[in-house]
């Protein structure tokens, strides 16, 4: 899977990360997080990637 509107993550942890601009002060919050937290967040995400990996697959794309 790739995230991002030029596909450069390959994964939620790399999006986050090189986000910028507007993102700047919610990936400075993630990045505080301990690694505990981070994967309790990363966790919640993956409903949202099941349902968007069954949307593009039924798009034919």
């Amino acid at each position: 899977m790739f995230l991002l509107h030029d596909g450069k993550a390959s994964n939620i942890e790399e999006a986050i990360e090189l986000n910028g601009g507007e993102a700047d002060n919610s990936k400075a919050q993630y990045l505080s997080l301990t690694p505990k937290e981070k994967s309790q967040l990363i966790n919640s995400l993956i409903p949202y990637r099941c349902i968007e990996k069954i949307l593009l697959n039924n798009l034919d794309i």
